[in-house]
């Protein structure tokens, strides 16, 4: 790595992973690792996914929250917001629902670029705020790659309410509520009602 310059870093990326030493970049993304016998190895990463959190996701989109108009980074529905509570949005399901492309994240953000948007004068196109750095990435799509954070939908939110309604006995007469039965080791989910899940 002897006599490449500095790069200036407009994006960072941390790395966690054990045995992994300290690293220069360069203007290529050049990552060389010693291996415990002594040799080193050139190593060339390539970014599939973003799981972040949903301020996080906003942030580095570059478009508004979860609680704000066109806040969802997966469809181009506006959202609804209760009566009296417009700090608070949810997004029904829709058979209706227009999903989000990565060819319009890019138009939104063109047209709030050529409209002079900055984050003072708060311009949003459909939620895209302007550009983000991502989208200098030619091979990322990036509503796709952008994916479900793993540890509050699943692990602490999403799933486990779920569950909760499904099988807690306090929901027996609802619709959505499945009878647990143990059979062996395994559970069996019966459905109570003939209702399809998509009236719930």
């Amino acid at each position: 790595m002897q006599g490449q310059k500095k790069a200036d870093v407009h994006l960072t990326f941390t790395m966690n992973t054990d045995g992994v030493s300290l690293f220069t970049s360069s203007k290529k993304g050049r990552l060389t690792v010693t291996t415990s016998n002594g040799s080193v190895v050139l190593v060339r990463a390539k970014l599939m996914l973003v799981s972040v959190d949903l301020p996080a996701r906003a942030l580095v989109l570059n478009m508004k929250q979860f609680n704000g108009k066109y806040g969802c980074s997966i469809c181009l529905d506006e959202g609804e917001s209760p009566a009296g509570q417009p700090m608070l949005r949810f997004y029904p399901y829709k058979d209706t629902s227009t999903p989000r492309t990565h060819q319009s994240m890019l138009t939104d953000a063109r047209k709030v670029v050529m409209e002079g948007g900055t984050v003072s004068n708060c311009v949003a196109s459909r939620g895209i705020k302007g550009i983000n750095p991502l989208m200098m990435i030619q091979y990322l799509d990036i509503p796709k790659a952008t994916v479900v954070d793993w540890m509050h939908n699943v692990l602490l939110g999403v799933t486990k309410a779920l569950l909760t309604f499904w099988i807690n006995s306090k929901y027996k007469d609802r619709d959505f509520f499945l009878l647990v039965t143990r059979y062996f080791n395994c559970f069996i989910f019966f459905k109570l009602k003939k209702k399809p899940f998509g009236n719930v």
